[in-house]
């Protein structure tokens, strides 16, 4: 959804992070940014943005209100990636504040890259919460590559 952002979970913890020298001049970034998973671009190694163990949240904030009908999720190597997304639930943040669970699903190692969700919701968005339960094994960290939401404005 072009004009989206995405911040990230209070209680999640990006893997990598920033590099600094004595801790205050930033040197370099060691991950992508956050904003790496809306890109419309295709996915190529390492251009996913890592959070630290295998539960996170990410919030998207979508740039107007929309009745969002999907939502997909891309990995690069879904056959090989231990640190892929698992099992996931989206909820919707209504106008007055309200969250309303969209779906749950489970990313499949052994299918296309790209995978479709639709949500049950009917009433328009300003917020989605993409919160991953599991990922595929990798303790360390989870990897998200893509994660694109549709409403009848776009595709």
């Amino acid at each position: 959804m072009v004009g989206a952002q995405a911040v990230k979970g209070s209680s999640t913890i990006e893997w990598g992070g920033r590099v600094s020298l004595w801790g205050v001049i930033p040197l370099w970034r060691a991950a992508p940014p956050l904003d790496t998973i809306l890109a419309l671009r295709k996915p190529t190694p390492s251009d996913c943005w890592p959070f630290s163990g295998s539960t996170g949240e990410i919030i998207i904030d979508v740039p107007q209100y929309a009745q969002v009908h999907s939502i997909s999720l891309e990995h690069i190597r879904p056959d090989t990636a231990q640190s892929a997304p698992k099992d996931f639930i989206v909820y919707g943040i209504l106008e007055n504040g309200t969250w309303i669970k969209a779906t749950d699903g489970t990313y499949w190692y052994n299918k296309p890259a790209k995978q479709y969700y639709s949500l049950d919701n009917s009433a328009p968005l300003k917020r989605i919460v993409f919160r991953v339960l599991s990922n595929h094994g990798n303790q360390q960290y989870t990897c998200v590559y893509r994660v694109h939401l549709y409403s009848d404005s776009n595709t």
